[in-house]
């Protein structure tokens, strides 16, 4: 189901917009913005790819979360006990494992 309020943020960066609180419902949402609107059929196709970018930005957000924390210790371990970078990339990988990106929406027009 399209997420509205999303995606029509994702396709007008910074759109002024008003919504009663349900940001499925494209009717709900009141168009504050002096650029164009896009129509409810432009949001449905875009939604796939909003959806995939919100994504990807949150667990982007995610990672960088965990390696602060996790690879400064790795890392300073690394450094001041033994010069061994296994235990360093094997936290990384492990991030990496466990946060994986989604996977992107295919074009259906093939581009």
């Amino acid at each position: 189901m399209t997420n509205y309020v999303s995606t029509l943020v994702y396709l007008v960066p910074n759109a002024k917009i008003r919504y009663k609180g349900n940001d499925n419902l494209y009717n709900e949402i009141a168009w504050l913005d002096e650029r164009n609107q896009p129509t409810q059929e432009e949001c449905d196709a875009a939604w796939p790819n909003a959806e995939y970018e919100i994504a990807f930005a949150h667990t982007q957000s995610q990672r960088l979360s965990r390696y602060e924390v996790e690879i400064g210790l790795s890392f300073f371990e690394s450094v001041t006990v033994d010069t061994d970078l296994t235990n360093l990339v094997a936290t990384v990988d492990a991030i990496k494992t466990e946060l994986a990106y989604p996977i992107a929406p295919t074009d259906s027009e093939g581009k």
